[in-house]
């Protein structure tokens, strides 16, 4: 009767160790799935811009839900865009968008050239960011910000957001294309704009 009472007991304790790594390995799931940052893919960009789409550079537009209208720039594109897609509220600046990723450990400097590190960094979804797009009035000096869109059927990345000549669109991602940039020293030398680094939300 005990060598029975014993073989129910080691049953049981069988049983309540399957069912505590089942719970584990559930939970271990839905951390991983809400880790994982919401996708803005080339195919899915015009859902994400929603009314924005086709928006000039600059214009000033009211976002559904909002009481103030919003100047359309970069920064604003990339808010507008994050919050359709994520309910994420990113701050106002380029800048402060890069500071909120390094704050989070998130962010990640990468040099334009380094196009190895950047393919096995990039996921669709991410924050790219320049520096010196025009002169810096705030530090860090980050200028300009996109968001990563995938790549187009040929492997090219493309970026999506809002660009100064074309509005908020789709665009070409080349990193190691130089970006603006502003004169200084009485107009004598140049500071171009570079690519700098990625963030993830």
């Amino acid at each position: 009767m005990s060598n029975l009472s014993h073989g129910v007991d080691n049953a049981t304790e069988v049983a309540n160790i399957g069912a505590v790594r089942s719970i584990l390995w559930v939970s271990f799931l839905v951390l991983v799935w809400t880790a994982v940052p919401v996708s803005i893919r080339a195919a899915d960009w015009k859902r994400a811009a929603g009314p924005a789409d086709g928006l000039s550079y600059g214009r000033w537009w009211k976002p559904p839900g909002q009481s103030q209208a919003w100047k359309m720039d970069c920064s604003n594109a990339v808010r507008w865009m994050v919050r359709s897609q994520t309910g994420i509220s990113l701050p106002r600046s380029a800048s402060d968008q890069y500071l909120m990723a390094k704050e989070q450990g998130k962010l990640w400097r990468i040099s334009p050239k380094d196009t190895r590190a950047l393919r096995k960094r990039l996921r669709p979804g991410d924050l790219l960011f320049w520096e010196y797009t025009y002169k810096p009035i705030r530090k860090p000096p980050v200028t300009h910000v996109m968001i990563y869109a995938g790549t187009d059927a040929q492997g090219r990345w493309l970026m999506t957001g809002a660009s100064t000549r074309a509005g908020v669109g789709l665009f070409p991602f080349n990193p190691t294309q130089s970006s603006g940039g502003y004169r200084y020293f009485f107009g004598l030398f140049k500071k171009s704009g570079r690519f700098a680094a990625v963030g993830r939300i």
